[in-house]
């Protein structure tokens, strides 16, 4: 695979460019589907998907629109039980 940023030839199966770093793709932790690297959800099941830096993804309370981590059970603002 070469690297749409710095040309480098890499492994068909890399995820990141052995020269630059530069992500190829992102796995989605619940599912396992390949998504473009500057997804933030699963295209495929909808699951926040965590950046090679370790970003933390929001998510916004439907009932007051504060954000929330994925995964809270309660808004911390209003107290709205949260499904995931």
């Amino acid at each position: 695979m070469r690297c749409p940023q710095c040309g480098a030839d890499n492994l068909p199966s890399a995820r990141v460019c052995k020269k630059c770093l530069a992500e190829f793709f992102k796995v989605c932790p619940n599912c396992g589907s390949k998504n473009p690297s500057r997804a933030n959800f699963c295209k495929d099941c909808g699951w926040p998907i965590k950046g090679v830096l370790g970003k933390t993804n929001k998510a916004v309370c439907n009932r007051c629109g504060s954000p929330v981590d994925y995964g809270s059970p309660s808004c911390p603002s209003c107290g709205a039980q949260l499904v995931w």
